[in-house]
């Protein structure tokens, strides 16, 4: 299928590429979409029972769906934007459990023609918009980093287009947290994330004011809150407008409590250091010299050291 999506020739994209990405996108969403979340809940049940010993067909499952996923991205990628993360990775033993930092994508990402005709075609780009936002929150750190680099493209295409609207806007904004609920534990793909949340939140919030909502709707955050991170990124005037790591830590403390935290940080208690009252300090003598002694008339000893022995 790669092969034949990346060398199919311009003149046949209508007549070629088009017919089979529209039957075999929709059946992939439907395909991919039940078996993680079969994979999801079996994820959170182990987590919670402590099951170290699953059973091995479950496994081989497991293994089939993630290495079905990504060369199912591995597609889209060719479709949407003639690259792939082979062409700058080709191994990928063990990737499941490494965390993968790419660059974060620039706003000037565009996709390619095929990708700009699927993205045009009604009938093929809800499903591919599905898979690749969904793939954020599937348990697979390197499917999710491989969705992450077609969001904004799409993003960007579909607001080019015109046919952006509020419930595809609350659909991406919403999946771009949920993977950070999801994979926020990686230092690498929260930043990534973090930067796509930002990028979405400027581009869709002057048109859709659905997606500050919801912010409202993340746990412990209050409302001045998000609408002083409302009122920065609206900012029209250049000279006010906040540079991109102060948006991106004001971002962060709006969704910190959503974001994903590995078992070790996820029951720590926080120390907190009291104002403890001081020690207790004990009042130094006052020392007084040899001569203000000799001069108070005290004894202070120095004549007894002279003196002979009656021995």
């Amino acid at each position: 299928m790669k092969p034949f999506i990346l060398n199919c020739p311009k003149d046949c994209y209508t007549s070629a590429a088009l017919p089979l990405l529209i039957k075999l996108c929709p059946y992939m969403l439907q395909r991919l979409s039940g078996k993680w979340q079969i994979i999801n809940s079996r994820f959170q049940i182990g987590i919670e029972h402590d099951d170290d010993n699953p059973e091995s067909q479950e496994v081989l499952e497991d293994q089939l769906t993630r290495q079905l996923t990504r060369e199912y991205i591995e597609l889209l990628a060719y479709g949407l934007t003639k690259k792939s993360h082979s062409d700058a990775q080709t191994d990928d033993i063990g990737m499941e459990d490494t965390e993968i930092t790419k660059p974060t994508p620039h706003k000037e990402d565009s996709l390619s023609e095929l990708g700009q005709l699927c993205m045009k075609t009604d009938a093929l780009f809800p499903s591919m918009l599905f898979c690749i936002f969904n793939g954020l929150s599937w348990n697979d750190t390197m499917v999710c980093q491989r969705c992450f680099s077609l969001c904004w493209p799409m993003v960007k295409q579909l607001l080019l287009d015109g046919v952006m609207t509020s419930e595809a806007a609350v659909f991406v904004f919403t999946s771009v947290l949920s993977g950070l609920q999801l994979h926020g534990q990686h230092e690498g793909s929260q930043a990534n994330l973090l930067n796509l949340a930002l990028q979405l939140y400027e581009a869709l919030r002057p048109q859709f004011t659905e997606v500050k909502e919801i912010l409202l709707q993340i746990p412990n955050v209050s409302k001045p809150a998000v609408e002083n991170f409302d009122d920065k990124i609206l900012q029209s005037c250049p000279q006010k407008q906040l540079p991109e790591k102060k948006k991106k830590e004001a971002l962060k403390n709006i969704v910190f409590e959503i974001i994903g935290k590995n078992l070790g940080q996820q029951f720590r208690r926080e120390v907190h250091y009291k104002n403890l009252p001081p020690l207790f300090k004990p009042r130094r003598k006052n020392n007084t010299s040899i001569v203000e002694s000799e001069s108070s008339g005290k004894d202070i000893g120095l004549c007894s050291l002279f003196q002979p022995n009656s021995d």
